[in-house]
């Protein structure tokens, strides 16, 4: 999968009303189906901020490996933010850079598995 983070000037109310288009952005610079992008938001400290702001983790679930590397191109701060203009969203500023994180399906250790 694909991982990155970013922010929006969106309270979390905000971005909630606006998800599926943000996941829309995301998928349109990344050239993959919405189905494939999911967001999770943190509204910022709201003591100290003067306007909302949301940092949002965003994940892309690819085949393989190589269909993840082949998509992190796509993911820059202009791409996103031309996409996210195109659906009349505000522009996002990147925390963490798009990088694949591989994810072990295998087995593990077997901690925890009891033998009869």
């Amino acid at each position: 999968e694909v991982k990155m983070k970013v922010t929006l000037p969106y309270s979390l109310a905000e971005f909630e009303d606006n998800k599926d288009k943000l996941v829309a952005a995301f998928a349109d610079a990344a050239g993959v189906e919405a189905s494939q992008v999911s967001m999770t938001a943190t509204e910022k400290d709201a003591r100290r901020r003067l306007l909302a702001s949301v940092d949002v983790d965003v994940t892309i679930k690819m085949a393989s490996e190589s269909a993840a590397a082949a998509v992190l191109g796509s993911l820059s701060a202009e791409s996103i933010n031309a996409k996210l203009s195109e659906q009349g969203l505000e522009q996002a500023t990147v925390l963490e850079a798009a990088s694949v994180e591989t994810i072990d399906v295998g087995g593990g250790s077997g901690a925890g598995v009891l033998a009869p």
